[in-house]
């Protein structure tokens, strides 16, 4: 992936375009679950979240600096941005819907499904079906990589482009059947690619790309294996 330097605004990092709501974060031991409302900011602790199918357009939702316990589910139409620290146990994430805005602070409108920066999951990871873009790290955009210590990381048959740049890999990680592309101020080569695979590291296990479609880049990836054909290191 090419390098570029990005004007961050601290607004839009911060806010992320969304109002702030007041939650009871509780402790780890009486962490509510919550659903997350359209145009909400979670922060603290909780036990599973919900982003249903009403949070999209400019009414996202945002998780910053939150611990989930359990699972974050994006139902159908939904769309989130998770960053700041948040750490999440499981993220299953099924034909997410199209959120707009400037969550990143780049001084521009985009749409996305899936945004993910500077974050941790530490089971399993599943964004299958999005409508819009997934960013699992973008270094052109900003966006911070994460820690997946997950045995299973799977992005299937998104349509809006995929982004996964940066991250450190604990588990297989599996990018198939992609379509589109990212809105061009989130990826610095001209056209943006349908799939970026880039400068994630792990020794041990497997990077599967396969069915990409039409141009996927991938480089400095440090996996024991790539099956598929598409990645490679």
């Amino acid at each position: 992936m090419k390098r570029r330097l990005v004007a961050v605004s601290v607004v839009g990092l911060l806010s992320l375009g969304a109002a702030i709501f007041a939650i009871p974060a509780g402790s780890a031991a009486t962490a509510p679950n919550v659903t997350c409302q359209p145009g909400q900011t979670l922060s603290g602790v909780y036990n599973n979240v919900l982003v249903p199918g009403t949070d999209n357009g400019a009414n996202y939702c945002s998780i910053q600096g939150a611990m989930i316990n359990g699972t974050l589910t994006v139902q159908p139409g939904g769309a989130v941005v998770i960053g700041s620290g948040s750490t999440v146990h499981a993220i299953t994430s099924n034909s997410a819907g199209t959120g707009t805005g400037d969550p990143l602070g780049l001084f521009a409108t985009y749409n996305f499904s899936v945004i993910m920066c500077n974050s941790t999951v530490t089971s399993t990871m599943t964004i299958n079906g999005s409508q819009s873009a997934v960013l699992i790290g973008d270094s052109d955009a900003g966006c911070g990589g994460n820690t997946l210590n997950g045995a299973s990381n799977t992005l299937n048959d998104n349509h809006g482009g995929v982004e996964v740049d940066s991250n450190t890999v604990n588990g297989n990680l599996s990018v198939n059947d992609t379509t589109g592309h990212v809105a061009a101020v989130l990826d610095a080569d001209s056209p943006p690619e349908t799939t970026d695979v880039s400068n994630n590291s792990d020794s041990t296990h497997s990077l599967t790309c396969a069915g990409n479609a039409p141009t996927v880049v991938s480089s400095g990836n440090t996996f024991a294996s790539y099956p598929g054909g598409q990645c490679g290191p």
